[in-house]
């Protein structure tokens, strides 16, 4: 479970900036018609900068409920080891 949590963070990342540079290629000019000329569209570059900004985070989400997730995981095998000496004591 834990890998996959790190594998889909990883993959988010990837995905939040191939769409971005994607965003940015296709949206983040366009053509004026009257001078033929590109100019810069601030819609399509902020909308490229929330896709980056939305992949960082769901990336550093995913990463940090995996360590989490592999903390608890641990902290339990320990408390059950023990529990397990504990009970031998009696």
């Amino acid at each position: 479970m834990v890998k996959i949590l790190q594998v889909l963070g990883w993959l988010e990342l990837f995905g939040g900036i191939v769409g971005s540079v994607w965003i940015w290629v296709v949206f983040g000019t366009k053509l004026d018609m009257y001078r033929v000329a590109r100019e810069v569209n601030p819609v399509g570059l902020a909308i490229g900068m929330a896709v980056l900004l939305q992949g960082a985070l769901g990336c550093v989400l995913s990463l940090v409920v995996a360590s989490m997730a592999e903390s608890m995981s641990s902290t339990a095998k320990d408390v059950s080891k023990v529990r397990e000496h504990l009970t031998s004591l009696k």
